[in-house]
């Protein structure tokens, strides 16, 4: 987590970056304190899984970048279960895919600059 901290910072320097993880008992036994930080989130970026449901307390407009390390039919045509969940609530959804499968390493700065990419051209910067 903290290299994905570490880039996200670098490229996102007027965000407040946060790692979540389920580990943090504080975290998981307040969904009050949950549901206020994804509430306050613009980008949401996790690998898939029930975690990112949580987008649904993220503001309209924002982005949730997922990341899949396994790409099959399940994911189309709306990317998932994600893609339109997200839709339905106004929140944009990105993939990021690594083919974990193949021994591929996550690279935490690739996943960063795609966020960055499709943030600058939702937010026109």
């Amino acid at each position: 987590l903290r290299v994905f901290e570490t880039q996200f910072k670098e490229l996102f320097p007027n965000h407040n970056v946060i790692t979540i993880s389920s580990g943090n008992k504080n975290w998981t036994e307040c969904v009050a304190c949950q549901i206020r930080e994804y509430a306050k989130a613009d980008i949401l970026i996790g690998l898939h899984g029930a975690g990112l449901t949580n987008m649904i307390f993220m503001p309209p407009n924002s982005l949730l970048m997922e990341i899949m390390g396994q790409f099959d039919g399940r994911m189309l045509p709306l990317c998932g279960y994600h893609g339109s969940l997200a839709a339905s609530f106004g929140v944009h959804h990105a993939l990021h895919y690594y083919d974990w499968k193949g021994n591929e390493q996550l690279n935490a700065r690739e996943v960063a600059k795609q966020t960055l990419a499709f943030y600058s051209i939702l937010h026109h910067t």
